[in-house]
């Protein structure tokens, strides 16, 4: 019986295998150069969009009296800066579905709105997807977070951090427990993945409204 050949031996073979490691070797880097890199061009364009939209709305006389209800889904209703991480007018959508957070940050439903009592609460990401949370690391306490909204921008001042896992969604509850608050309290939560390429934990930030200023 003649001896069989091993197939590792063959050039050909050598030669199919390697070109197919080379491209699932480029499949693979352009997944992630599109997750770093394309995502953000994309959230870019998105984000420019509302952006523009919320502006000029807000531009236009409103003598309607400010309104606590939370807009429907997927809608963007105010914009956000913050000066530590050189965010500036950034979209805040109703909503915490990947849809959403490609377009601004999101707000968690069933939390309160800006200005209101208990507890505002909003989502972004660290990286891809406009990673507007891209710095999150270099918060500390006193940092503003300013929100305009159609009838005026609600300033508020981060006091506390912490890192939970996914599961501890009790950091936006309306009394989170690593807060002091009472029925007058209007907080701020900010949350993100942590670490930065991963979602093992989340990084969560809560403040208070310090100061109000109309339009």
């Amino acid at each position: 019986m003649a001896a069989q050949k091993n197939p590792l031996k063959n050039p050909k073979i050598l030669r199919l295998i390697a070109n197919g490691l080379i491209a699932a070797g480029i499949i693979g880097a352009a997944a992630i150069a599109y997750q770093v890199w394309g995502t953000n061009v994309t959230s870019a364009v998105l984000a420019q969009q509302e952006r523009t939209a919320l502006q000029i709305e807000f531009s236009k006389p409103n003598n309607l009296v400010p309104s606590l209800v939370e807009p429907e889904a997927s809608k963007s209703f105010a914009l956000v800066t913050i000066p530590k991480l050189k965010v500036k007018d950034f979209p805040l959508v109703q909503g915490i579905e990947e849809r959403d957070l490609a377009r601004g940050f999101g707000h968690y439903p069933g939390t309160a709105m800006p200005g209101g009592l208990g507890n505002f609460a909003i989502a972004g990401h660290r990286a891809g997807n406009g990673e507007p949370f891209a710095e999150f690391e270099k918060l500390v306490a006193g940092d503003k977070i300013f929100v305009k909204t159609a009838d005026a921008t609600y300033v508020y001042s981060l006091e506390y951090d912490t890192k939970v896992k996914p599961s501890g969604t009790w950091v936006i509850d309306k009394n989170p427990r690593n807060m002091p608050v009472d029925n007058t309290r209007k907080l701020i939560t900010l949350t993100t993945c942590d670490p930065k390429w991963n979602s093992t934990h989340r990084w969560v930030w809560w403040g208070s409204l310090s100061e109000i200023i109309p339009n």
